[in-house]
């Protein structure tokens, strides 16, 4: 980890990565605040909260094939150019209101789709395979914090000094910081350029559907079994994070303001994830860990539900009671249990992130990562999208304390259901519901997880 972080070519892409997170994080979050202060539905908000969503449905495979047909390098640099280069002409030449903001916010998370396989299939540039666990967690966790960061922090100061424009205009700052440090990136030699590779993509056969989908994962049954259980980690924890000020509500009892309490502690299983999972990754393997995270999240899920009873077990034990004596101010024990359960969702999220990216980076070839990376970006989206509505749903009827329970096994018995759909399209038997479940839950390697790279390639 230590000779990881000292080599350039690693902090480049993990400054890249954090710039780019950072300013789409401002953005975003910077739109939401403003809409939220002229006073418009939480349907509008909603709706410009989903166009990362939507982007990642419709152009997510589409942005992986132009990232193989191009240098990471050059993908990169264009694509957060272009990112910079919106969020200074559209408010100075075009202004800020609703469809202007809409239309850099939409193009924002296009361009992403384009940046994000970029930049994991990157990591197998600067990292050798027995390296990539780690580089995939310092990215996780670098884009971790720069997201939280513009979240928290960039976006509300730009928006208190300078209203929207200043959002925009600080947003367009930090993407051409990280256009300009992806120069710095190994190339790839017998790439085409943007416009030649723009046109080499066959655009019709990108766009998405559930045939095409099932086709794929048909065909790649090793690696579209651990794609969905990562996709089920990250839906999970998205899904959690949109409900969460809910719980607080009405279970805890408590101002959703103070979600940010609840989930502050995570940070530890971030840490935990970035430190001890490539360990693991190394020595029991990428299905173990992904298997092992997906598990840690049900976990989570679980300890929100039975908040009542593991309360005096968990609040002792809360990073919260240093708050508590620092301040000298009580803070209810079921809040600080909550908070040690945030410890395992992002320890799952990290280690399953990292399992997940490990597994491409080292099992299929550089020139396939990119369209591989896109497949998972719309596995992840797909998914989390569908954990995200149906949180809600389930929330609204029954309450938001089952919906811990009841919506992540609603969708694990969906995603078990299209894997064996996927058979049947191919007109093949379908296995059983077991079968399948075992395959997205497999603690061991298979014969298909043969390694296509060799391990010992030197890539400093």
């Amino acid at each position: 980890m230590k000779a990881l972080l000292g080599r350039q070519s690693m902090q480049i892409l993990a400054i890249s990565r954090m710039a780019t997170m950072l300013g789409i994080a401002t953005l975003s979050y910077g739109a939401m605040v403003y809409l939220a202060q002229e006073g418009r539905s939480q349907f509008v908000i909603s709706l410009f909260g989903m166009t990362r969503y939507g982007a990642a449905l419709l152009f997510g495979i589409a942005g992986g094939v132009l990232a193989d047909q191009m240098s990471k390098r050059n993908a990169l640099v264009y694509a957060y150019a272009i990112q910079a280069l919106l969020c200074f002409v559209v408010p100075t030449f075009f202004g800020t209101d609703l469809p202007e903001l809409f239309v850099v916010l939409v193009l924002a998370a296009i361009l992403g789709q384009l940046t994000i396989p970029a930049i994991k299939a990157a990591t197998s540039l600067v990292a050798t395979p027995m390296e990539v666990a780690s580089a995939s967690a310092l990215i996780t966790v670098a884009s971790g914090i720069a997201s939280a960061l513009g979240s928290a922090l960039v976006a509300p100061i730009l928006i208190n000094v300078g209203g929207i424009k200043a959002v925009m205009y600080g947003a367009g700052v930090i993407l051409a910081i990280g256009a300009i440090r992806s120069r710095a990136l190994p190339d790839e030699p017998n790439k085409h350029t943007f416009w030649k590779a723009f046109d080499a993509v066959e655009w019709r056969a990108t766009f998405p559907s559930p045939s095409d989908t099932a086709r794929w994962l048909f065909e790649h049954k090793g690696l579209g079994s651990i794609l969905l259980a990562g996709s089920l980690v990250l839906g999970i924890f998205d899904a959690i994070a949109s409900i969460m000020p809910v719980y607080l509500r009405d279970v805890l009892n408590i101002d959703p303001v103070d979600t940010v309490y609840v989930m502050a502690p995570g940070g530890i299983g971030f840490v935990i994830g970035a430190m001890v999972g490539p360990l693991l990754i190394n020595r029991i393997g990428e299905r173990a860990i992904a298997s092992a995270a997906l598990l840690a999240m049900a976990a989570g899920c679980i300890g929100f539900y039975l908040i009542g009873p593991v309360t005096p077990i968990l609040s002792p034990i809360s990073p919260l009671g240093i708050l508590e004596a620092m301040f000298q101010r009580p803070i209810p024990h079921d809040v600080k249990a909550a908070s040690v359960l945030s410890i395992p969702l992002a320890l799952g999220s990290t280690m399953g992130g990292a399992a997940v990216q490990a597994y491409v980076n080292r099992r299929v070839p550089l020139s396939q990562q990119g369209s591989t990376f896109g497949r998972q970006e719309l596995l992840d989206n797909a998914t989390a999208m569908v954990m995200v509505l149906l949180f809600g749903v389930v929330s609204t009827l029954v309450g938001p304390r089952i919906v811990f329970v009841l919506a992540p096994a609603i969708v694990f018995v969906l995603v078990i259901l299209f894997g064996q759909y996927s058979y049947r399209h191919a007109g093949t038997v379908a296995p059983s519901f077991g079968k399948v479940a075992h395959a997205m839950l497999r603690f061991r390697d298979q014969p298909y997880d043969n390694p296509v790279l060799d391990p010992t390639e030197d890539r400093s």
